[in-house]
Order: C-alpha cells, then sequence, then structure tokens
C-alpha cells in the first residue's frame, strides 16, 4: 500500500498525494483532484486521517465465506450504470450510501475480492476480477491506492477465457445489450402490463409525496432535506420521535430524547446515544446512519412520515407516570393505624409504637414521586425544602395544606409531594392525613393540568 501525504499547492490550498509503490516517485492524484483539494491543512489532514482509518480496516477485515458473499450481494440493490449501457454494460454498489453496519459488511466482501480475485483484462487494461456465481466483480475506486468506495459487477458471460486469462468480450457484452434491449422493448409493447399513473403531492408539512395509481407509495427526498433532517435528529437534547408513533400516538409513546452522538471505542463506529420518554425509559444505541434511515413504505404503506425518527414538534406529556394514580387514590382507603392492643408494656411484653399500614395504591405512589425525583435530580427537587422554600413557599404542614397550587409549575408540586412522603419517616401519618384531606390528589390533578395545557411543549421536560 503507497503511503498518503499532504502537498501544500499555494495559498489556501492543499491536496493529497501518493508515492508511486514501483517508482518511489510523489504523486498528485490525477482522476479526482478536485475533491481531494481543501482550503485549510486542518481539513486536509481530517480527510487523510479517516481515509486511512478506512484502509486499515479494509486489509483487517475478516473475508466473507461464499455463501456469505452471495447473500450479501443479494441483499443489496446494484444500480444499473446507464452512462455505459450501450458500451460496457454494468451495476455499481456505492459505499457511501450504505449505513454503518453495513459499510462493515461492504468491507469484508472488499477483503473477500481481494482475498480470491484473478487478473483478467478490459480491452490492454489489467485488473483483478472477483468471480461470484453469475456476476464477476471488480473495484475502481483504489485508483492510486485510496480506500474502495464503488464496487462494479457485470455478468461472466461477457467474459471468455483465451490465452490462460479472463478477457472481457465486447461481442459478448453487445449481445448481451441486443438482449437486454428487445426486452424492454417488448415490456413496451406489452399493452396487457398494466400500466400505472404516477403522480405528486404536498403533505400538510410540505413534504413531496408520490403516488402510483392513487396509492401512496413514499417520499422524494433530495440532499439538504437529508442535511437538515440530520442536524435536526442529532443535537443532545432533541426529541424525536419513531415513525410506530404514527399508529400509536397515546401519551409519549415512541418519543425519544438524544443524549448524544458518540463512537465505539473499538471500530470508531459512530453512534448516537437516545433515551425513552415512555414506559421504563430505556436508553438505547444504535448505528449513526441507521438512526437517520428512510421509513421503507413498501413494507410500511400506512406510515406517513419520511424517516425513522423525525423532530417531534407536539405536547409532550411529563408527569403520566404520577398522574396515572388520581383513580386509584379517590374514594380509596388510603391506609390503617396498627396498634398494638397484646402487649402490656413489660420488659418481656414491650409495646410497639402505633404505625400506619399504607394500601398499595399509596405505596406505590410512593415509589413513583421517588422515581421521577431521581430521574429529574438535576432540577434540584431532591433537595424539597430548599426548592419549596426558594418558591416562597413556608415549610408548615398546615401552610402547605392550604396551599393554592392553582398556579404553581409542576416541579414545585411535585416537591410538595416528595415534602410529605419524606417527612412522613419523622411524623408517622403525615401521609395518611394529606391523602385523606385530599391534597395528594388536588396535587396530582394539578399535574395533569399542566400536561394538558394548551401551551404545554417538549420545553422544560426537566423543569
Amino acid at each position: 500500500m503507497s503511503k498518503l501525504y499532504i502537498e501544500r499547492l499555494g495559498p489556501d490550498l492543499y491536496t493529497i498525494c501518493y508515492t508511486d509503490d514501483k517508482t518511489g516517485e510523489k504523486k498528485a492524484h490525477k482522476e479526482n483532484w478536485k475533491q481531494l483539494s481543501f482550503k485549510t491543512q486542518e481539513e486536509a489532514e481530517e480527510w487523510l486521517a479517516a481515509v486511512e482509518a478506512e484502509r486499515k480496516r479494509e486489509d483487517e477485515a475478516k473475508p466473507f465465506t461464499m455463501e456469505e458473499a452471495e447473500a450479501f450481494v443479494k441483499k443489496h440493490e446494484w444500480t444499473f450504470a446507464t452512462t455505459y449501457a450501450k458500451t460496457a454494460p454494468h451495476e455499481y454498489l456505492v459505499k457511501a450510501r450504505l449505513s454503518e453496519s453495513q459499510k462493515k459488511q461492504y468491507e469484508r466482501f472488499v477483503a473477500t475480492m481481494k482475498a480470491n480475485s484473478v487478473e483478467a483484462y478490459f480491452y490492454t487494461h489489467k485488473n483483478n476480477y472477483f468471480i461470484l456465481g453469475d456476476n464477476y466483480y471488480w473495484f475502481m475506486g483504489q485508483h492510486e491506492n485510496m480506500s474502495v468506495d464503488l464496487i462494479n459487477r457485470t455478468k461472466t458471460e461477457y467474459l471468455e477465457f483465451k490465452d490462460g486469462v479472463y478477457r472481457y468480450s465486447p461481442e459478448k457484452a453487445q449481445e448481451g445489450i441486443k438482449k437486454r434491449e428487445e426486452w424492454e422493448k417488448k415490456l413496451r409493447q406489452d399493452t396487457s402490463r398494466p400500466r400505472r399513473t404516477i403522480t405528486f403531492n404536498y403533505d400538510e408539512k410540505g413534504q413531496l409525496e408520490a403516488y402510483a395509481d392513487g396509492e401512496f407509495s413514499g417520499y422524494i427526498v433530495d440532499q439538504h432535506m437529508m442535511l437538515v433532517h440530520e442536524e435536526d435528529v442529532t443535537k443532545p437534547g432533541a426529541i424525536v420521535q419513531h415513525c410506530e408513533r404514527c399508529n400509536d400516538s397515546e401519551e409519549n409513546n415512541h418519543l425519544y430524547r438524544v443524549i448524544g452522538v458518540g463512537n465505539h471505542t473499538e471500530t470508531d463506529e459512530r453512534l448516537v446515544v437516545y433515551q425513552a420518554l415512555f414506559g421504563d425509559r430505556k436508553t438505547y444505541i444504535q448505528p449513526y446512519y441507521d438512526f437517520l434511515s428512510i421509513v421503507d413504505h413498501k413494507k410500511h404503506p400506512n406510515i406517513r412520515q419520511v424517516f425513522t425518527f423525525e423532530r417531534y414538534e407536539g405536547k409532550l406529556v411529563k408527569y403520566k407516570s404520577l398522574t396515572r394514580f388520581i383513580p386509584k387514590l379517590e374514594g380509596a382507603n388510603f391506609g390503617d393505624w396498627i396498634i398494638d392492643h397484646e402487649n402490656d408494656g413489660t420488659p418481656e411484653h414491650p409495646i410497639h409504637m402505633p404505625f400506619v399500614h399504607y394500601h398499595q395504591a399509596v405505596v406505590d405512589l410512593v415509589e413513583a414521586i421517588h422515581r421521577y425525583v431521581y430521574e429529574h435530580e438535576n432540577t434540584g427537587i431532591k433537595d424539597y425544602r430548599s426548592y419549596i422554600e426558594n418558591k416562597g413557599i413556608e415549610y408548615r404542614d398546615e401552610t402547605i395544606a392550604n396551599l393554592d397550587v392553582s398556579k404553581l409549575d409542576g416541579l414545585t408540586v411535585v416537591a410538595l409531594m416528595l415534602t410529605i412522603v419524606r417527612e412522613d419517616r419523622f411524623c408517622e401519618g403525615l401521609l395518611l392525613d394529606f391523602c385523606k384531606n385530599g391534597c395528594m390528589t388536588k396535587w396530582l390533578k394539578r399535574l395533569k393540568e399542566i400536561d394538558y395545557a394548551p401551551d404545554s411543549s417538549i420545553e422544560g421536560l426537566d423543569s
């Protein structure tokens, strides 16, 4: 493998050069000179580091078995090269269009090609080909020892074995071209074959939809749209919705908060870390480009969403984990005082102090309050006394009980509930009193009001 290095050509102009393996001469890249020109040395160094890491992965990739290689080529959709349709018909697969996980498989296929290639000629140009099934494969992306960015393939029937080597046969290729043209002509003349009417329409978000015979087929996506989407859904703190929310929009279902973007410590694969805002709020990790992927509308024709994850702009239910207890508390028997009537107070039979045996609904509510506080520890409500005092609320039982909560924000209400739960440890029965006097239910209803207020938004989820 030749050495790549950076050459300064002039003010604000740097390019990538290489050392010829045979002569040792330093040369500049010719085929893609414009793409390898940079305004600063830092930009050139960043690009060079990425390419060298890619070359290293290709060299270290484990080759496929022949069965695995056949599965790889069948899995991907190959693009027909229309420019060469009448001269050198072939198909190609571009690495840059694959997801991160697919790129790893691509690199393994490249390793398979290198390990099993045979020399062959395209006219007078000698190249290495990998023969697999009905096709043979080669790559042109490694010109001047760059990484392999594109794989080509065409039919093995276009090859002939002559003078001990494989050679591309223009005559056989022309026969193949003629067969293809005859097949396409037959399709056009086949009046029994149904014709489909393709129409386009903009949806309520301004996104361009495609329809075939009136049935939704998918969205038209351009590069600008992809760039905007990437910025929208990868910002730390962004709230995104999975495409499954189109069919299940109850509460916060299928909503996630993006924690950030990172890299795998061993493979350097780019990853997105995000947390569910529903259920048990699990944290997930997904390959970067899988996270940015487009919905397959052939498999999911009823999904009206362009990308798998999109920015969420609706209202977010923040306190559902607590407000779900409202119906459980209304009219409930919250708990019972347990009085020791069996012991007489002698040293042999000491009397146990009275305590409250709380019923399950209250026990579950207390657990939910603690879980909420733990998950929102950065808000400061864990220090409940200081929090409510900073809000101007005097810490006294009767003051809190008679407090008008209609104007309080959600976290202050949660802090009030936590106050009673925590103080119940030192003042047995305090929580029971606040359940019986209706305060706990009143506070939960205030949280529900906040959740479903018209101005409730994704802002301030933790505030």
